[in-house]
């Protein structure tokens, strides 16, 4: 009883990090309440301010950062090792590779699976000189939508958990985002700067996961309604929320070795499931030459694609899909990193690199060229109008109408609502936890097992829930997208900070020499 008592005092409130996230949030979502027209005005202006005024270096930044990554795997920075040469790994690798993908997935590729490749292909960029349904379409719709889904989003998150894994792991700094500023010079920075940016990130994962949660809600909704008839309605959004978030509650509960590992098991292996079904029912050969066809398009025009912001000729459509996810992620990489470093521990930067973006960018690949694979065959070949049926019914049921049309569809209906409900519950948990934990003082050291107290995960999740709830009754998913980039851009910047830190690494001396004497023995 005693050593129970003293866990839990060694988390204290930070009232500099906790009441502003909290103020901001509740004062948004009284406003949408008392002036729906002057919330919609100020999401709109918000909106205006920071995502059109500021989309040129949206791209520059992600690309600066997906080279930090991939350099990390060749340079010899890439051997520093979280917690020094003699650490060993908490995971297997599985199960580390897991967290990595479950973790970062939450919603989007279960939601945006068919959604997106669908709209490219059938409404292509003017840019892009391809017809609208041809097979050049298709291409160009997986090879943009890899790029946005795969290799720009992971190499963010994968930037944040090398360098806060490096400052909290190897130099003993405290478990907030804003540490991995010691590895500019090796100290620590300005308190005041540490608090802004810790405020600034927390905000940025409350709007994103607000976003995932909002996304999720009308989803699962709408699997509800194609299974078992159950119409969609605010109380059908009220009760999902519910049970999602006494889901990631249950799983915060467990901590991450008990509760998150041994779900995200298990939720990867039904990804692995699907994703075999699928192409094996599907168009199979179709699918294989699509991979090979869009991974080479997507990396044909890397930079010139991932840089594009459509404001010199006008076209819209890169703010509203691949800005809007860039930015988006941004929202959440910074604490999401920061689950990722303490997951990272005992791994090498290169192992980092390889866990936390190439693996999940992969599978990410396979799963949107393997769903819109089969979407591109369904419609060209007169099979099923997927088309229209996500004009119809929304982008939050085209998912379960095209696995209607499969053998045993109904069935299959019912596995990927455990799917989407697996993926969201996952991610939510992991970012309730660190959300906690950045927004609490450390009164003493504690072990990897302690973990913030239950009543600060159940107050953000309350937070995130609510918002949810309001932004999609009252301004559907573009309510809950416009919170994301709102809480994502001033992430962006600190996405830029955390790549040079991770060069900077390899400059502080005590893990440059580290980092000289494992590559001499790997030598020998």
């Amino acid at each position: 009883m005693k050593e129970t008592k003293e866990k839990t005092s060694a988390f204290k409130l930070n009232n500099a990090i906790f009441w502003p996230i909290v103020v901001i949030m509740v004062a948004i979502i009284a406003l949408s309440f008392i002036n729906q027209d002057g919330f919609s005005t100020f999401v709109s202006g918000a909106l205006n301010a920071e995502v059109i005024n500021f989309k040129w270096f949206v791209g520059p930044i992600t690309l600066f950062m997906f080279i930090t990554m991939v350099a990390m795997i060749f340079h010899p920075i890439g051997k520093v090792k979280l917690g020094g040469a003699d650490a060993k790994p908490k995971f297997k690798t599985f199960s580390y590779w897991g967290m990595c993908i479950c973790s970062t997935i939450a919603i989007g590729i279960v939601f945006y699976g068919v959604v997106q490749p669908l709209t490219y292909f059938m409404e292509p960029w003017e840019s892009w000189g391809v017809e609208a349904g041809s097979a050049a379409a298709a291409v160009k719709a997986l090879a943009q939508n890899n790029l946005e889904w795969a290799w720009g989003q992971y190499a963010q998150y994968g930037i944040f958990a090398m360098a806060l894994g490096v400052a909290i792991y190897n130099y003993n700094q405290p478990s907030r985002v804003s540490s991995f500023l010691y590895c500019i010079n090796g100290r620590p920075a300005n308190s005041k700067l540490n608090t802004v940016i810790d405020v600034v990130c927390l905000f940025g994962i409350v709007s994103g996961v607000t976003c995932s949660l909002g996304t999720g809600t009308m989803q699962i909704s709408a699997g509800l309604k194609s299974i078992f008839g159950i119409e969609v309605s605010n109380v059908t959004w009220l009760i999902v929320e519910v049970v999602i978030v006494l889901g990631f509650l249950l799983m915060s509960i467990g901590g991450i070795a008990k509760g998150i590992k041994i779900i995200t098991d298990q939720n990867l292996r039904l990804y692995i499931i699907v994703l075999i079904f699928v192409a094996i029912v599907g168009p199979t050969l179709y699918i294989f030459d699509m991979f090979t066809e869009s991974t080479s398009s997507t990396f044909g025009c890397f930079i010139e694609s991932i840089c594009y912001t459509g404001g010199i000729d006008g076209n819209d459509g890169p703010i509203f899909w691949m800005i809007w996810q860039y930015v988006s992620v941004a929202a959440f990489a910074p604490i999401v990193g920061l689950f990722l470093a303490k997951i990272s521990y005992g791994r090498s930067l290169k192992e980092i690199a390889i866990g936390t973006m190439v693996i999940p960018a992969l599978f990410t690949c396979a799963w949107f060229v393997i769903f819109g694979s089969l979407a591109f065959d369904m419609q060209t070949s007169g099979r099923f109008d997927i088309w229209g049926a996500m004009s119809e019914l929304g982008m939050e049921a085209t998912m379960f109408e095209l696995f209607k049309q499969l053998p045993g569809g109904i069935l299959w209906c019912v596995v990927f609502l455990v799917v989407i409900y697996l993926s969201f519950v996952t991610l939510a948990s992991s970012s309730t936890t660190t959300a906690a934990m950045v927004s609490t003082v450390q009164l003493r050291a504690v072990s990897d097992d302690e973990e913030p107290p239950l009543w600060m995960k159940s107050t953000w999740a309350l937070v995130m829930a609510v918002s949810a709830y309001v932004f999609i009754s009252f301004a559907g998913i573009t309510g809950a997208k416009s919170m994301a980039l709102i809480g994502g851009m001033p992430s962006m910047l600190l996405g830029a900070a955390c790549a040079c830190c991770v060069w900077r690494i390899g400059r502080l001396k005590e893990n440059y020499s580290e980092a000289a004497v494992l590559e001499e023995k790997e030598e020998k």
